[in-house]
């Protein structure tokens, strides 16, 4: 997890840049899609490894004749288990509280980027904008395009921006997508092929 400071940028941008992590001039978090990718692996691997403890627990399983022998090795995997169950339990925490930051950030985001293009309710608002529809061609077949401003600054992460914008819509009869960094609004866009005219949501339309 970064520490982030938020500035004004040129063209009424917001830039984000890192400081140092002794630094207490910042004002959010920030965290790396590398960094979010390895919890979720931090966490799947524990969870096989308590799977192979219990099992061998559950194989180790005495009989009547060897019970007292076995007993203290029984003993031992139900403290492996016990083990990997609380190394689990501290990295779901952990991922919550940095979801939970990561979520804070969008949202604080979404609503300033809202304010500043005055799309209200700037709080209700996905903050995604249709600018323009037109009929166009892709490899020589008629086709529609789509393009829309995002509520991210062109100054974040393109992997970032094109995670959410799938995880926020998925058009039917897609041909492809592309992502352009508008330095002029300040703001990451996207344009849609499809192969029909799309029916976009009122959310996505300017109303003042």
């Amino acid at each position: 997890m970064i520490k982030i400071k938020e500035s004004q940028g040129a063209f009424n941008s917001t830039n984000y840049k890192s400081v140092r992590d002794s630094s207490e001039d910042f004002t959010g978090y920030y965290l790396t899609i590398e960094e979010y990718n390895n919890l979720n692996r931090q966490i799947k691997t524990a969870e096989l490894r308590a799977e192979r403890a219990e099992k061998e627990a559950l194989e180790n399983k005495p009989s009547l004749d060897d019970k007292m022998r076995n007993l203290k090795q029984q003993q031992q995997n139900n403290d492996i288990i016990a083990k990997y169950d609380e190394a689990i339990k501290a990295l779901k925490s952990r991922l919550s509280s940095a979801e939970k930051a990561n979520k804070d950030l969008k949202r604080i985001a979404i609503e300033r980027a809202n304010a500043k293009r005055n799309i209200r309710p700037k709080k209700e608002r996905s903050g995604y904008i249709a600018i323009t529809q037109k009929q166009t061609t892709f490899n020589k077949k008629n086709c529609w395009l789509t393009i829309i401003q995002s509520p991210f600054s062109a100054s974040i992460d393109f992997l970032y921006v094109r995670k959410e914008f799938e995880k926020a819509y998925g058009f039917p009869n897609l041909i492809k997508t592309e992502y352009k960094e508008n330095y002029k609004s300040g703001f990451w866009e996207i344009s849609v092929y499809t192969e029909k005219h799309l029916n976009l949501p009122d959310d996505m339309r300017i109303t003042a």
